[in-house]
């Protein structure tokens, strides 16, 4: 597909709803209970209850170290998993190289860690590296005791082909509700992404034909791409997982969550926090995502209550009868001064947290800066250049969000609320 790498294309007319995709579950869908079955380490596995994602990390590095080059029961593995790429562009790729040249697969470099701060991203590396870490930790001492016993050819399964093998299952599992799990399936996971296409447009399992099915969310015409969606998820999102990101100023589901909570220097920030611990356990969340468009909903509230000015410690419950879990309308106009006050000084203490300049973040993007006009929805991180240009793009797009609330928000003050 031109400007996105391989895809699915529709060879005749398809109309909403029509079925695009059927791959048999049996025997090509790369399960749990397949990984776990076919595993050199499968019972060692079960027995110490490893979850479903290192399992199928395990069995992807042993089938990319050529362990099952003759199942006759899926022939096809070994081709697919050979064709697979050694780079996606993701946040497990960006971990520290040390001097020795030695890959330190869980550590976020420090030119990464100086680059993404401020922006959303540190934070999705850092857990999915954190994520990948643990799964090792589970694996570890199983590859090890396999390869004392002479199972495993020491050093076949290194740490560096099983962060290759998180990468892939991040950037390619398929979510089957039906199941309740996460598969790989082979051709499916060419299905590119597109946003808006909602529930309609994702992947499971249909138990009448046994087959993982795609329905169309909308009308294709012969040689048009066919769309999935991979969920509701932003641009950092999606390099973070998947290798890609959007390219469009207008992607609308690009966000920017940001943690509202209270200061340490507020003379009742005890109080405040044993109300806001106790609305956590209500459902009130503290982090709100950002669009360009408009405030989230709940977040004026949470801040007018954390820049409120209680008198005491018990009147703090009666304010956050006020805004916490009240209609907006019962604030009165001085709580709601103090939460757009509150929300423009979280804004701004987002903005200074970035460490690279606007300017200087467009000029890293480049083209990609002006890449609405291109046609490609979506643009690949794998190539070094383009992971740069790419983390800058995210960073560009964030703080335009940031901006936009900013400026709402001023010009709410400015003009009385």
């Amino acid at each position: 597909m031109p400007g996105a790498g391989y895809g699915l294309a529709a060879r005749e007319p398809l109309r909403a709803g029509d079925d695009v995709v059927g791959v048999p579950r049996a025997p090509l869908a790369l399960t749990p209970e397949v990984a776990l079955r076919k595993s050199v380490l499968g019972a060692a596995m079960e027995r110490q209850g490893v979850p479903a994602w290192s399992a199928l990390a395990m069995f992807l590095a042993e089938v990319d170290a050529g362990l099952h080059a003759e199942d006759e029961e899926a022939p096809w593995l070994a081709p697919y998993v050979a064709a697979l790429p050694r780079e996606v562009g993701g946040a497990l790729e960006w971990s520290e190289i040390v001097q020795s040249e030695a890959r330190d697969p869980f550590t976020l470099a420090p030119s990464y860690a100086e680059t993404l701060e401020g922006s959303t991203l540190a934070q999705g590396a850092r857990s999915r590296l954190q994520s990948a870490q643990q799964s090792w930790i589970e694996l570890d001492d199983l590859v090890y005791a396999a390869e004392a016993e002479g199972t495993l050819a020491k050093g076949l399964i290194s740490q560096e082909r099983l962060v290759w093998a998180f990468s892939i299952l991040l950037s390619r599992l398929i979510r089957l509700p039906a199941l309740n799990q996460e598969a790989l399936v082979p051709w499916a996971d060419m299905c590119n992404h597109a946003p808006g296409l909602g529930g309609a447009a994702t992947f499971d399992f249909d138990a009448g034909s046994g087959l993982v099915t795609l329905r169309a969310a909308r009308d294709y015409e012969p040689g048009e791409q066919v769309f999935a969606s991979y969920g509701e998820k932003s641009s950092g999102d999606l390099l973070c997982s998947y290798g890609f990101t959007s390219t469009s100023r207008t992607y609308e589901d690009d966000v920017f969550p940001m943690a509202l909570g209270v200061s340490a220097d507020d003379p009742l920030a005890d109080a405040k926090v044993a109300v806001l611990e106790e609305a956590a356990r209500k459902g009130v969340g503290s982090r709100y995502p950002l669009r360009a468009n408009a405030l989230p909903e709940g977040a004026l509230p949470y801040a007018a209550f954390v820049a409120s000015r209680p008198a005491s410690a018990e009147e703090c419950r009666a304010v956050a009868g006020r805004t916490l879990y009240a209609p907006f309308g019962r604030m009165g106009d001085e709580l709601v001064r103090l939460g757009h006050e509150e929300l423009l000084r979280a804004v701004r203490a987002c903005l200074a947290a970035f460490k690279t300049t606007f300017e200087e973040d467009k000029a890293v993007c480049g083209a990609w800066a002006n890449a609405d006009s291109t046609g490609a929805p979506f643009v690949s991180a794998a190539a070094l250049q383009d992971r740069s240009a790419a983390i800058a793009f995210v960073k560009v797009r964030e703080r335009q969000i940031l901006l936009s609330t900013e400026n709402y928000l001023r010009g709410t003050l400015r003009n009385g609320l």
